[in-house]
């Protein structure tokens, strides 16, 4: 199994990188993966079909926008990244993930909002109040912030009327941080909300009101979006309890606003304003496959990425609200009772349960009180903060003990704070502020657990909820599975967005984090279900105890092209019992120029997500012919011949690093002369103090090439100038002619016409002497010969004339041909140019990783008998 463990790969991998660093400078250009930065408009009506625009790198030859639910459809419209994007009528409200689908394959994922209201694009000239756009009540407009500047928006409202002014942006994949702030027709301010989220306004009179959008630092551009909606209907703000139990059917409290058949909240409101609460019936599923997902369009941050859970909305004549996530819990929810503040007045539970409770107000402590055998094994977990709220939960674990005279004795077990587990690094930041504790009873008798929440918010607020978990010890994970970009220097400050594209011959890393759960620390293995054609993984796995760890893919030479979903499954032993686990997909929202100043942020993806292309071959290609296994005798030594395939302009020397267990100072890194097509990794099993077993190992290395965009598009471009402007003369030769004939007609014509007035002058004279000498027979003849020749004078005038609009209408066409082309010559030559441009060599630094090479370390007594047979066998034959 492949190892690269994140305790120690970073160091290596530093390492690695200095030494290339310190023999030439690389080049930072990577080859190009589509990266989507935002979709305009981010949404769209149900039932509906809008043309939305898709912003990027790397966005070539579009195929489709692939989204997450299949009843959302785009097709092409081939002008700048253009997409009809047509929502079905069935699609429940919700956001759904957009990916751009091209050139260079499948896109990281953007938000997509799928609505009930009318929807609309507004312009950015409402900048002032005397331009202020009007919102009506109960539609969406999409907008963008622009730069040190703010937006006005005016809406009508009728006394007592409440309205939700609500401005996505950061939930759905934009940079920007809202601010709303809501004044009278007069200018004096009534609401603000600089933190995002709802302005809940009551109107306290029958008026026009001005509402003033921006971001908060006056920030702006095409990544700054919203979805502006000034609602009256229904809004979920929280429910209680915040999970259940799978299988089970029982009531909860929903508190929102504008709830229908709802009463008001005694005693709990939401900044200052009141809520609503009301009852409802819920059913929890017990579905296996649905329990172990969170099934999800919220924004889910790194933190909770192995939370379960799934979405409610409530269903009213007024329409469907916002979705809540609701939790599963692992054992019976009980809710916290008051007053439960002093230790003494603690509530008495009964583990395995889940307590649901409230951080009403500042330094409230919640006390718990249970029994416990010695030798009882109980996890002690708080959810919040992951639950998307701004808390700090704390605990503390107590053991309580009376003497003779019945007298308490209070110990200290342990402080549980922030759960500072890390998983992803940088890119995938794990640590979370709730904490959890395994709690094994040392002595039979009470324990006591506090709760409380360390931010100390002045606020009172039944909306700091939170689940205290006292479950049985049961062994579980959850996998989550991100692509990286490698950094190119060792104190690189950089990140950028990890797009899994496979180029055919390519063997690239992808990160998995295992997500254990109560002590689980055994191995799971690794496997796709039902692959696409091309796409080569003989399974991995992650060995036991660790958190993380890389897996290798490899795209064959004669791949077919796919982009898509893929299934990454785990499968772990606990006892008698297999666990499959599906890994969920993380990505990072956008990338990040410094780290010293700018904070990555990520977020859990709908799908995990991979690209083969049929385009483009990798740079470079290293595999290990032959074998598939390489048996070693324990302590042994082996050599493995690999094949390196170079494409293209690569043909530098590099230095190859092995990658994969044991001592990783045994691990060391050898030279690879340029234009090498051949070389032989050396594994010493003794000095890796590797046991018996199967393992998988690997080689890595960066190296700097020239890399060409698309030179076959290039060369059809040039194709296509040179075959315009052959049509171009041809069509200039035929416009020539056209003219000639054009000049030929009007000069017949002109001849005909004077001819045609000559014979109707000659036959008037011929009638005027007619008249003077009565009849006169040669007269008369001479009349009848001018009469005829002036019919045919006539006749020819007039075909002359059709002759010449003939070939004036020829001659127009022909000149119409000739723009027309010339103008195509021109968008091709434009085109050409572009195509020439982009295909130019540019030095690119790419990196490369080897198939995997399994090794299997035979038992050394096991590994001389085979030994001892081999010459038994040669004698027999």
């Amino acid at each position: 199994m492949f190892r690269w463990h994140p305790s120690t790969s970073r160091k290596r991998a530093a390492n690695f990188l200095a030494a290339l660093l310190a023999g030439a400078t690389l080049a930072s250009a990577q080859l190009p993966v589509a990266r989507l930065a935002h979709l305009f408009p981010p949404g769209g009506k149900a039932g509906t079909t809008a043309e939305v625009t898709a912003a990027g790198a790397d966005l070539d030859e579009p195929v489709r926008l692939h989204f997450s639910n299949a009843g959302i459809t785009a097709t092409p419209k081939g002008d700048a990244n253009k997409f009809a994007v047509t929502v079905a009528s069935n699609v429940p409200p919700g956001v759904y993930e957009a990916r751009f689908v091209g050139r260079f394959g499948i896109s990281n994922p953007r938000a997509f909002v799928v609505g009930t209201l009318p929807e609309s694009i507004a312009p950015t000239t409402n900048t002032t109040t005397a331009t202020a756009l009007a919102l009506p009540l109960d539609t969406t407009l999409h907008g963008r912030s622009q730069p040190n500047t703010v937006a006005w928006f005016k809406l009508s409202a009728k006394k007592t009327q409440r309205l939700l002014i609500e401005c996505l942006a950061e939930s759905i994949d934009s940079r920007m941080d809202a601010a709303l702030v809501l004044t009278d027709a007069a200018g004096r301010e009534l609401e603000r909300n600089r933190t995002g989220g709802i302005l809940d306004f009551i109107a306290p009179a029958d008026g026009s009101y001005l509402l003033k959008v921006s971001d908060f630092l006056y920030r702006g551009g095409d990544d700054y979006f919203y979805r502006l909606t000034a609602a009256t209907g229904p809004r979920l703000d929280f429910v209680f309890p915040p999970a259940g139990v799978p299988g089970t059917k029982t009531n909860y409290t929903l508190y929102g606003r504008n709830l229908p058949g709802s009463k008001p909240a005694k005693d709990i409101t939401l900044d200052g304003k009141p809520l609503d609460q009301i009852t409802v019936t819920i059913e929890i599923p017990a579905n296996d496959r649905t329990r172990q997902r969170l099934s999800t369009g919220l924004l889910v941050r790194p933190a909770a990425a192995a939370m379960d859970g799934f979405e409610y909305r409530l269903n009213t004549p007024k329409g469907l609200s916002n979705p809540i996530l609701l939790g599963f819990a692992t054992a019976a929810v009980v809710l916290e009772q008051e007053p439960n503040d002093p230790p003494a007045q603690a509530q008495k539970i009964v583990p395995p349960c889940e307590v649901a409770g409230h951080f009403l107000q500042a330094n409230e402590q919640d006390w718990f009180s249970f029994e416990a055998k010695k030798g009882d094994v109980f996890w002690i977990e708080v959810f919040s903060q992951r639950l998307g709220l701004q808390t700090d939960p704390f605990l503390l674990v107590q053991r309580v003990t009376k003497n003779d005279k019945g007298e308490e004795s209070i110990a200290d077990v342990q402080e549980v704070y922030d759960n500072d587990a890390n998983l992803g690094g940088g890119e995938f930041n794990t640590a979370s502020r709730d904490p959890i504790i395994r709690f094994e009873a040392k002595e039979t008798g009470t324990h006591r657990v506090m709760v409380r929440d360390l931010f100390q918010h002045p606020e009172r607020s039944a909306r700091f909820v939170y689940r205290l978990s006292l479950r049985r010890e049961a062994p579980d994970f959850r996998l989550v599975a991100q692509s990286l970009v490698p950094r190119y220097k060792a104190d690189a400050k950089n990140i950028d967005l990890g797009i899994p594209l496979l180029r055919r011959g390519e063997t690239i890393a992808l990160r998995v984090m295992a997500f254990r759960r109560d002590g689980f620390k055994g191995a799971i293995e690794l496997s796709l279900e039902n692959p696409p054609p091309g796409l080569l993984f003989e399974g991995d796995r992650i060995e036991g105890g660790k958190d993380s760890d890389f897996i290798l893919l490899t795209a064959a030479t004669n791949a077919p092209a796919f982009a898509g979903p893929i299934k990454l499954l785990g499968k772990a032993k606990v006892g008698d019992t297999e666990l499959v686990r599906e890994a969920r997909g993380g990505t990072m929202l956008f990338p990040v120029g410094n780290t010293d100043s700018e904070r990555p942020e990520s977020r859990l993806s709908r799908a995990l997500t991979l690209a083969i292309s049929d385009q483009e071959s990798a740079p470079v290609s290293i595999t290990s012919p032959g074998k598939k296994v390489w048996e070693v005798p324990e302590k042994g030594k082996v050599e493995i011949p690999l094949a390196i395939t170079r494409r293209g302009e690569f043909n530098n020397a590099f230095k190859l690093k092995p990658l994969g267990p044991g001592v990783a100072e045994a691990l060391k890194e050898f030279d690879v002369d340029a234009k090498a097509t051949n070389v032989t990794l050396k594994l010493d099993l003794a000095a890796l103090k590797l046991v018996p077993g199967d393992y998988s190992f690997a080689v890595q290395t960066m190296t700097a090439g020239k890399y060409r965009n698309n030179p076959e598009a290039a060369a059809l471009a040039e194709a296509s100038v040179k075959e315009a402007d052959k049509l171009a003369k041809e069509l200039a030769e035929s416009a020539k002619a056209a003219a000639a004939e054009f000049d030929k007609s009007t000069k017949a014509a002109t001849e005909a016409e004077a001819a045609a007035k000559a014979a109707a002058e000659k036959l008037a004279t011929a009638k005027v002497s007619l008249e003077k000498a009565g009849t006169d027979a040669k007269l008369l003849a001479e009349r009848d010969a001018a009469a005829q020749a002036a019919t045919d004078a006539t006749a020819k005038a007039k075909a002359a004339t059709e002759g010449k609009a003939t070939a004036e209408k020829a001659k127009v066409a022909a000149e119409g041909r000739v723009k027309e082309v010339q103008a195509k010559k021109e968008a091709a030559t434009a085109r050409a140019k572009a195509a020439n441009d982009k295909a130019k060599a540019r030095d690119v630094t790419v990196q490369v990783h080897s198939t995997p090479i399994a090794v299997k370390v035979l038992p050394a007594p096991a590994a001389e008998a085979k030994a001892a047979k081999e010459p038994e066998k040669a004698k027999t034959k």
